[in-house]
């Protein structure tokens, strides 16, 4: 019973309450959608379904009434049913990528992932868009590769013999709670308006040893157990969990709210506390982030009492995400989503927490076989891991406990006839404690580094900060090999190139930090994150002492000896036009050197009237002789220069193919000095600006007099000019920082 509130809405529809007297109840269409609106998609399916029967097959709307019927048997698990109306919508009508979509998902939830790539090749499929169907395609073949995936773990089904849907356990003593659909029952039973099932409740199992044992009519009925102090409500009472001590519990159950838009009671899932005292649960105090607005549900607890729990509050990222919530002060702290490591678009629910911080949840968007599956997110990765066959299959799977130190646990699944059933798990230790010390070149501790573990089988991420003793705990697969690696200390192979999780308990690994790499980077981008050539770097040690050194043609700047400048401290990146940018390298440990491995990015100038454009920098024809107007320019060259003592700068000058290669050279090495010359007039030294005249040597188009006729006479047969224009492209006074 996977209930994941959320509203589904239909624009095209005016919508009323489903259970209210009202025109819309003769009026099926505007039933239907008023049922879609209240969560109530068991009876909406069946309006749907009835009305595309009805409805004659030239009538636009047959379309509109059959997709919202594949939506309403989707969300109240009716997946065979889905399946069946979208085989309609994909046979009879036009598919737009989003039923394509839907189709190929519901093909996979029945385990029928084979038939996807040649119904991509068939009559209506090529009616997409090249790329929709390409995508389609794309994620069909992502979906198969997953497969093949297979884990170390067995299950089996834990009771068999259950006639009601049962999930999402969780061990208390020696025994199991549950939620269950088969305590429901009585005279009358309320049926929950979603599946069109019966409402789910608590129930528990002394000893797992004796899963066979029935529950009588009169314990269905009196509900005498430990747990009916928690209270009973007319609705979804579940999951439960416990802290380490078990006697802290954490209870999700439905509340509701009148929503006047639609005249009807719209239902949330919260977040109840309880603490265990001898005579039986007692309320706890109050979680402050339930709403009437959204949901907050399925909590899990780490193992220092934290909270992990779903919710679709707003400023997620889609659906249900993943949130943290601390115990602080007497209070819980404001809900932390998780990120996009944990959290998608789609769904992400029934999240537990293994001693060794290692998070398992249920989603439906990241990329599966098919509804809900189990992902594992270890605790310090940049990514989460989806398992393999037996835990995941092509229904959904979901509420996955798991325990190393029992190497045993728990999985809830509809594999078998769409029933929720629990299955018991069992498979080999996963995961091994690493204790790392990191200590410096004089072997003292260096505190707050981060240790980095690469996963070389699927390259996830693993990292963790050291104390103040150089001390840090992670958690790894055992029997994965890992690339170790130090940051802020880029580059630095001080850790061993490799580190195999072995199958022991704890591991200690020791990093000494005895030597540093050789190979150094600088690359500097400009502000669209392309690498900007030419860019100064001025190095700086702590005396003030300096070296200056400028990006090659790919933003970059590299050295192999570290002693080059193993003792600056700092660079500033310096580019006309651009603000100029101080970076200080991250200190090294005690007695080590420093690897440098870092990527800059340039901010523009703001001002326009500020910026130096060398491009108005004119002369008259066959002329040396400044114009009023470029004076502008280099007065702007001069304020740069006299605000940056430091630099020094080429200022060169371009002629077009014009004349001949040996007069634009000297026209071109004349108009130079003439820029230079009116520089140092300005104050500027003489020996921190170079005049460089390049002719026609460095043309930027195909105006020249080898490749083309674009210079040669007027009366050359057959030959096209270039244009003023492109003459004007070459004609140029140009700008660069120069290196010592």
């Amino acid at each position: 019973m996977k209930y994941l509130i959320r509203n589904t809405g239909f624009g095209w529809l005016v919508m009323f309450a489903c259970t209210t007297v009202s025109t819309a109840q003769m009026n099926p269409v505007l039933t239907a959608a008023e049922c879609m609106e209240t969560h109530q998609y068991f009876k909406a399916y069946e309006l749907w379904s009835a009305l595309v029967e009805e409805t004659d097959s030239t009538d636009f709307r047959r379309v509109q009434f059959a997709r919202a019927a594949v939506d309403a048997a989707i969300k109240s698990e009716q997946y065979a049913e889905a399946l069946e109306w979208s085989v309609f919508m994909i046979e009879q009508s036009d598919p737009t990528p989003r039923d394509w979509q839907i189709h190929v998902e519901l093909l996979r939830h029945h385990g029928r992932a084979d038939e996807i790539p040649s119904l991509l090749q068939g009559e209506h499929a090529s009616q997409l868009p090249r790329h929709k169907l390409n995508a389609i395609i794309a994620a069909a073949q992502a979906v198969q590769g997953l497969e093949g995936d297979s884990t170390a773990f067995s299950i089996q089904r834990f009771r068999p013999q259950a006639v009601a849907d049962e999930f999402a356990a969780v061990p208390f003593g020696a025994g199991l709670v549950f939620q269950s659909t088969e305590a429901d029952i009585g005279l009358a039973p309320k049926k929950e308006g979603r599946t069109g099932g019966h409402f789910s409740r608590l129930m528990f199992l002394s000893d797992t040893a004796s899963p066979a044992v029935e529950f009588t009519w009169k314990e269905l009925l009196q509900r005498k157990d430990q747990f009916l102090a928690m209270g009973r409500t007319r609705a979804h009472d579940g999951p439960v969990a416990f802290d380490a001590e078990q006697d802290f519990a954490v209870l999700t159950r439905n509340h509701s709210t009148r929503d006047e838009s639609v005249k009807s009671e719209v239902v949330r899932l919260r977040m109840d506390f309880f603490w265990k005292r001898p005579w039986g649960w007692e309320p706890a105090h109050p979680f402050p982030w339930n709403s009437t607005a959204y949901s907050c549900g399925h909590g899990t607890f780490d193992s220092e009492g934290n909270v992990v729990f779903m919710s679709d509050m707003p400023g997620g990222y889609g659906g249900m995400d993943l949130y943290y919530t601390r115990w602080e002060n007497g209070a819980w702290s404001r809900p932390e989503n998780l990120g996009p490591a944990v959290n998608t678009t789609g769904n992400e629910a029934y999240p537990f927490m293994t001693a060794a911080g290692f998070l398992y949840f249920a989603s439906d968007g990241h990329l599966g076989t098919g509804g809900l599956d189990v992902f594992v997110h270890p605790k310090g990765a940049d990514r989460s891991e989806r398992l393999g066959k037996p835990i995941n299959s092509t229904a959904d799977d979901f509420a996955f406990v798991w325990e190393d130190a029992t190497r045993s646990g728990w999985l809830s699944s509809n594999r078998e006839d769409g029933q929720d059933a629990i299955y018991r798990v069992e498979g080999p230790a996963t995961v091994g404690k690493i204790e790392a010390t990191v200590r410096a070149c004089d072997g003292s501790p260096v505190d707050s580094v981060e240790i980095q573990f690469t996963d070389q089988e699927n390259g996830t991420v693993i990292s963790a900060r050291t104390d103040a003793l150089g001390r840090a705990q992670l958690h790894g697969w055992l029997g994965h090999r890992y690339a170790v690696d130090l940051k802020p200390f880029k580059g630095m192979r001080a850790p061993p190139e490799q580190f195999v999780v072995p199958t022991d308990s704890v591991s200690e690994l020791l990093i000494d930090m005895n030597f540093a790499s050789k190979a150094n980077s600088l690359v500097v981008l400009d502000e669209t994150g392309v690498p900007a050539e030419g860019v100064l770097l001025m190095f700086e040690d702590a005396s003030g002492r300096s070296a200056n050194f400028v990006t090659d043609g790919n933003g970059q700047f590299t050295w192999q000896a570290a002693s080059q400048v193993e003792d600056y401290v700092q660079v500033t990146a310096a580019l006309i036009n651009y603000n100029d940018l101080e970076h200080r390298f991250s200190e090294p440990p005690s007695g080590c050197l420093i690897s440098i491995s870092d990527t800059l990015t340039l901010v523009p100038w703001t001002a326009d009237l500020d910026r130096i454009d060398l491009a108005n920098i004119f002369y008259d024809s066959g002329s040396s002789e400044l114009r009023a107007a470029s004076k502008i320019e280099l007065d702007k060259l001069t304020s740069y220069m006299l605000d940056r003592p430091g630099i020094r700068v080429e200022l060169s000058s371009h002629t077009d193919c014009r004349d001949d290669e040996a007069s634009n050279l000297v026209l071109s090495q004349a108009r130079a000095d003439a820029c230079v010359e009116y520089i140092i007039g300005q104050g500027i030294q003489a020996d921190r600006i170079l005049a460089k005249g390049y002719g026609e040597s460095q043309l930027l188009n195909q105006c020249s007099d080898v490749s083309t006729c674009g210079c040669a006479p007027l009366n050359t047969v057959g030959c096209e000019p270039c244009s003023e224009s492109l003459h004007q492209q070459n004609r140029r006074t140009e700008l660069r920082l120069l290196a010592d």
